[in-house]
């Protein structure tokens, strides 16, 4: 598998180098809108995907959604329909119509190129339009729909998340605004640099942007609870921190404080359920015991698997192993607890209900837990994640 990832990460320089995504005649409004009403979302879908305005079978779509179809079934329905099939997209014109359809951008030539790669070797159309529905940007553009026909919902900082979807939490409850793409850029940068997220979030609270906001104490206060611990702060916390600010206490001093705190320690503890695929070796094992054993790894243990990664064995044969080893067995997990343990393992995410479904309905019919193990780490959404990786 590894090999695999090398091979598909040297292709998609080649291809870089050679090539640049083939273009195609656009309307000017050739973006999906997925958090628009169903009238604007189903024309959105006509212009970005079949290039043309919709005729009198809107109304059709408009009542579908009405019924309970889901966006998703109708980006599905649209992409398989005879007119979309019939305009012979090649692979690169098709990657770019999902990404402006479903994500709402272009998207970057390392992503044509991989997906037109993973396309070439066998892999389906359905099952990248899956990958991309799967992702944590699609995910977290669904969750900024519900933020926009709701603004009343507030915007919490996500310490566990993903690198990006952890910045962008931060535009969002911090800066009170989308991320752009520089300082997205400049912050996954420092992330991968060694910066902490401590560190991240200082940075957020001292810069140049927040402190041009002129938040009074009070509201520095509920901006440090919402992006750090998730929470509206207490009115007994509130007033403390306020009195404290008041007499002379640094801001500084107050986010420092709330760091060293039992609360922050304790969900940051929370974070390691979610196996950090591409953190180095050192990292990487304990949070495998952590996810799947409920435990911390004897120094013995540590020292086996951490050599045994340095002798060559690959990521996916330490899953493998773990999720076959008798500890992991003796659980006695029954399937849902078994493919939630897979997606924190694997994907480093909670399994959405249609995946949980699928893959409990795949055991339940006689599927083998060896066989769905093997089939998440040949995933396209496993292979693009660790694509990014440099371990």
């Amino acid at each position: 598998m590894k090999s695999l990832v090398h091979k598909l990460l040297h292709a998609c320089v080649l291809s870089a180098l050679l090539s640049g995504i083939q273009g195609h005649a656009q309307p000017a409004d050739r973006f999906g809108k997925r958090c628009a009403p169903d009238r604007e979302f189903i024309v959105s879908l006509y212009r970005s995907i079949l290039n043309r305005e919709p005729d009198r079978g809107m109304d059709n779509w408009v009542n579908s959604l009405k019924q309970g179809t889901t966006r998703e079934q109708i980006y599905k329905a649209f992409f398989e329909s005879p007119e979309y099939m019939g305009h012979g997209q090649d692979q690169r014109t098709y990657i770019t119509d999902l990404y402006q359809s479903i994500v709402g951008r272009d998207p970057e030539v390392p992503e044509v190129n991989f997906w037109a790669i993973f396309l070439t070797q066998g892999g389906t159309r359905d099952e990248v339009m899956t990958a991309v529905f799967a992702s944590s940007e699609y995910r977290q553009l669904v969750a900024n729909c519900d933020r926009i026909a709701h603004p009343e919902i507030k915007v919490f900082g996500k310490r566990c998340a993903e690198d990006r979807e952890f910045i962008d939490s931060l535009y969002r409850s911090i800066l009170n605004r989308e991320p752009d793409r520089d300082g997205m850029k400049h912050w996954m940068e420092a992330l991968r640099r060694g910066a902490t997220r401590e560190e991240i979030y200082a940075g957020f609270f001292e810069s140049t942007e927040y402190a041009g906001m002129a938040k009074n104490n009070q509201g520095y206060v509920i901006d440090l609870y919402e992006a750090i611990l998730g929470h509206d702060p207490e009115k007994s916390a509130l007033n403390y921190w306020i009195i404290s600010l008041n007499q002379g206490l640094s801001r500084k001093e107050v986010m420092n404080r709330i760091f060293q705190s039992a609360e922050y320690k304790n969900l940051v503890a929370g974070c390691d359920v979610f196996v950090k695929r591409c953190a180095m070796d050192v990292e990487f094992v304990p949070a495998l015991f952590r996810c799947l054993l409920k435990r911390e790894p004897k120094h013995d243990e540590l020292d086996h698997w951490i050599n045994s990664l340095r002798r060559g064995m690959s990521r996916e044969q330490a899953y493998a192993e773990f999720f076959d080893a008798l500890e992991y067995k003796n659980k006695g997990t029954n399937n849902r607890a078994f493919i939630t343990d897979l997606y924190l393992a694997i994907m480093g995410r909670e399994p959405e209900d249609l995946g949980l479904n699928r893959w409990m309905g795949e055991l339940n019919h006689g599927k083998s837990r060896h066989d769905v193990v093997d089939a998440f780490l040949r995933s396209p959404e496993y292979r693009k994640l660790v694509a990014d990786c440099d371990y």
